[in-house]
């Protein structure tokens, strides 16, 4: 199988793709009646959706869980540090020698450490002979640099460096591949995040919107990388809040119901479903699109509920693609999980599971070969001082 397949991770989840705060609620293929996403609702038809596929109702543990194969009750492991420096040292316009020294002398001092032996998602692809690219959200920790990057296993990257930073569209700069550039006519530290009201004027604070900068590399990294395997994963921030986007989409423009606010998140959906067309559209310009896996995923629960460890904030989404492997508009009602996507792409690439996962393969029932079965996953729900495994 190996050979047959491009892999392509896209995260609502922010992977394939991963969205942020993207709950099954609002998708079509689930249910949704109003928010109308036909490029995502094609992956549910042309592939499996998988029906009982829960996960942290944060996002930062919840992509832990999914680089690691490990989930977040795990002691010892994920950890966050203070992630607001470089917005603080934008705002004092800290020369940039400074700048830079300030920002390694951080993460040394409070990244967790990452242990030797410890193999990470990305690492299991590039063993395979992938070449691996991240374009997004940062995947570990809340401020991290090349260094842990690298050590992630990404061959190639572009994103915030800074877990605050992501909380807005429209930064003044990116890194990519170590490096920082500039996104013309964003002048605000903060990325101009915008207030939990969500009240500000459509496009406010910004002229270049995070998410085109992003989709903009990915169709790139396709066309260059069509002539050899590759490993996309695009933690989007989409559709997150505080909602921000740089136009309303004309489906909720005029709408005589709707808020201005849940106009703007409609919109954010609606971007995020015209950049998978995009991408899907890409693949079969490069003619690529039958030997590419693609994975749709989220966070955020059944309606995008956080900090609800009910159904509603821990029942995701999950879509899987593979033409003439996967069954279209087939549907998967195993217990599964974030962490178990790891093992899963181990098996599909056809190199050696990592030792300490708690994955699962679902591999199984993604070709209908074996009637799996689960009963139990675990995860931890953190609030403030307070903590609790579920399982």
């Amino acid at each position: 199988m190996k050979s047959l397949i491009t892999l392509l991770i896209f995260t609502i989840f922010s992977t394939g793709l991963l969205a942020d705060t993207e709950g099954i609620g609002m998708l079509g293929c689930y249910g949704q009646q109003l928010l109308k996403a036909p490029h995502i609702n094609r992956l549910a038809t042309e592939g499996m959706q998988f029906a009982n596929y829960h996960g942290g109702f944060f996002c930062a543990p919840a992509r832990w869980t999914l680089m690691t194969g490990m989930h977040d009750g795990c002691q010892g492991g994920w950890g966050q540090n203070r992630s607001g420096l470089l917005i603080e040292m934008g705002k004092a316009h800290v020369p940039e020698e400074e700048y830079m020294t300030r920002f390694a002398e951080q993460v040394r001092k409070t990244a967790t450490p990452i242990p030797e032996h410890e193999v990470f998602l990305a690492q299991v692809a590039q063993q395979a002979g992938y070449r691996t690219a991240q374009f997004g959200k940062l995947d570990v920790g809340f401020l991290t640099n090349h260094e842990r990057v690298k050590r992630f296993g990404w061959d190639f990257y572009e994103d915030y460096f800074s877990h605050s930073r992501c909380h807005g569209f429209y930064p003044p700069y990116l890194w990519r591949n170590g490096e920082k550039f500039e996104l013309e006519g964003n002048l605000r530290a903060h990325c101009a995040k915008m207030t939990a009201k969500g009240n500000e004027p459509v496009g406010s604070d910004g002229k270049t919107c995070s998410q085109n900068v992003f989709i903009e590399g990915i169709l790139s990294f396709i066309r260059t990388h069509k002539d050899e395997p590759f490993f996309l994963y695009h933690p989007t921030q989409l559709p997150y809040g505080p909602v921000a986007i740089p136009k309303l989409h004309p489906d909720f423009a005029n709408h005589p119901t709707l808020s201005l606010v849940e106009k703007k998140y409609g919109s954010m959906v609606k971007m995020l479903n015209d950049h998978v067309g995009l991408i899907m559209k890409e693949l079969t310009a490069q003619g690529i699109d039958e030997k590419t896996m693609v994975v749709f995923d989220g966070t955020g629960g059944r309606a995008g509920l956080k900090r609800s460890g009910y159904q509603g904030g821990i029942q995701c989404p999950l879509i899987v693609c593979l033409p003439g492997k996967i069954k279209p508009g087939s549907r998967s009602d195993i217990l599964s999980s974030h962490y178990d996507f790891v093992v899963t792409i181990a098996e599909v690439v056809g190199t050696e599971t990592p030792p300490g996962k708690d994955s699962i393969s679902y591999l199984p029932s993604l070709l209908k070969k074996l009637n799996q079965n689960r009963t139990t996953t675990s995860w931890s729900i953190i609030e403030t001082r307070a903590w609790a495994v579920l399982s």
